[in-house]
């Protein structure tokens, strides 16, 4: 199990200058511009969205809500561009993004302006925990991006970085609403969301998922 840390203990996030080259999106539909994306009622971000299977499915199921889908790999991003040009009638829901997602975030996004945020199967950086989701200084600054009340999806196969993610979640004011588990044996009819979901559930691998729900900010 990895040793937590304390609030005091969180490395402190810098922002980049304001010099700093800001990223903007590679693909906004018919010429909408991500200011955009802000103005509407709900407005989803996925960070390290692959190839786009989740963007994809998410706007078909949800058609009154936004996506900002964010991929840093080149190879990645190019394939979620072509899979959305196969989808012109989703256009208008998602913006996809090509950048890396701290920077584009932190330099793009005013506070209290996601409703939700979901990271399908971070990288478990099996090396260096202190690079997992909730031990990076990023996770302050994207808690600040948040609305009153809003959601953050996280799911993985790895039972630790689950545990130590539900064990954390306190310290960004965000608690756990829910907590499943489960793999191709007990839900056998799930349509996996990414890639590497799909190897898991095939695999009979658990897959762990989690919904946390922000609680710390005051509606203005």
């Amino acid at each position: 199990m990895t040793n937590l840390k304390s609030n005091s203990e969180l490395r402190k996030f810098r922002s980049r200058p304001a010099a700093a080259k800001r990223m903007r999106p590679a693909h906004a539909a018919e010429g909408l511009l991500l200011d955009a994306f802000f103005n509407r009622p709900f407005l989803a971000v996925e960070i390290g969205c692959g190839v786009g299977l989740h963007p994809i499915q998410y706007a078909t199921e949800f058609p009154s809500r936004s996506m900002i889908a964010i991929e840093r790999t080149t190879e990645k991003f190019a394939s979620f561009h072509r899979r959305l040009e196969m989808h012109p009638h989703l256009k208008d829901r998602i913006c996809a993004v090509h950048a890396d997602a701290f920077q584009f975030l932190d330099e793009n996004f005013p506070l209290r302006s996601i409703d939700e945020v979901w990271i399908l199967y971070p990288n478990p950086e099996p090396k260096k925990i202190t690079r997992r989701w909730f031990f990076t200084p990023f996770t302050s600054r994207l808690i600040e991006l948040l609305k009153p009340e809003a959601k953050l999806f996280l799911s993985t196969n790895i039972e630790s970085y689950a545990l130590d993610c539900e064990k954390m979640a306190g310290q960004f004011q965000l608690v756990v609403e829910k907590s499943a588990v489960f793999s191709q044996l007990t839900r056998p009819d799930w349509k996996p969301r990414t890639h590497f979901e799909k190897k898991y559930y095939e695999r009979g691998e658990a897959i762990f998922d989690i919904t946390f729900r922000y609680t710390g900010a005051e509606k203005v």
